[in-house]
């Protein structure tokens, strides 16, 4: 699924607003190492949510929510 990652950005980030990627949680962690350079261990049915730079190619997380946290930039 990782190999598919330049189609998906292509299509769903156009502009700098926050993304909500939801999915498996591997694919997740290898996303947030290759495109937000950090190493987060996600929780099942953990939501991040990244604010994504267009013209640097770079993300950064600015908030963080599982069933029991929340945690904000």
């Amino acid at each position: 699924m990782q190999d598919r990652w330049g189609v998906t950005a292509l299509r769903l980030i156009k502009e700098e607003s926050p993304i909500l990627p939801v999915g498996h949680q591997p694919y997740l962690q290898s996303y947030f190492m290759t495109m937000v350079f950090i190493a987060m261990k996600i929780v099942p049915a953990g939501i991040v949510i990244l604010e994504y730079d267009v013209s640097w190619k770079q993300g950064k997380v600015i908030g963080y929510m599982t069933q029991n946290f929340l945690a904000c930039q």
